[in-house]
């Protein structure tokens, strides 16, 4: 609500954008002019046995990839067009945890977005990110989800990749959020 300029990019306290970030993004604008956002890719930082593959192919269709797979990731690989965020209605609160896949859908259903692929950021893995609450996760993203049924009705090739992003999803979330009730168990911790 605060910005002036063209273009927004979220920078979360935690992360960082590298050096190429800001150019790479309005180089990819001016080649793409017609998308909402462009994106790209990240890397970990102060976690040295995780790792991360870019699942983003080129499509046509960003939505129905999106259904599939949120494979954009964290906002800070993303540029959007201020004027477009507006249009859509900024992020909704009733999705908080994954408000920015909500996000994702609602352009994507009504604008072209284009991946550049190139590493941009760095995303920090802490056990205070509130990307590792595991239940507020999968509740969060399992409502975005279901919020997308409307758009899906009928159409086979969405709600075929809608019902694999609903797979995808729980297993991101909900085999950690096992693993992690497991050891909470162990400890005697299994209130929280």
């Amino acid at each position: 609500a605060e910005a002036t300029g063209d273009y927004i990019v979220f920078l979360h306290s935690d992360d960082r954008m590298l050096p190429t970030h800001l150019s790479v993004g309005i180089e990819a604008f001016r080649a793409h002019p017609e998308t909402a956002f462009v994106c790209g890719d990240y890397r970990w930082f102060d976690a040295a046995d995780l790792w991360h593959v870019h699942r983003c192919q080129p499509s046509p269709d960003y939505y129905g990839a999106l259904l599939r797979l949120n494979f954009i990731g964290p906002p800070i690989v993303v540029m959007f067009r201020r004027d477009v965020l507006t249009r859509v209605g900024g992020f909704r609160p009733e999705f908080e945890g994954a408000d920015d896949q909500d996000m994702y859908f609602r352009i994507a259903r009504r604008y072209p977005i284009h991946c550049h692929h190139h590493v941009i950021a760095e995303y920090r893995r802490h056990a205070a990110q509130g990307s590792q609450k595991m239940a507020t996760m999968l509740d969060a993203s399992m409502r975005v989800m279901h919020a997308q049924r409307t758009y899906i009705r009928g159409n086979k090739p969405y709600q075929d990749a809608y019902c694999s992003g609903i797979k995808q999803r729980q297993r991101l979330y909900g085999e950690i959020l096992f693993w992690q009730g497991v050891r909470a168990m162990k400890t005697g911790e299994w209130m929280k």
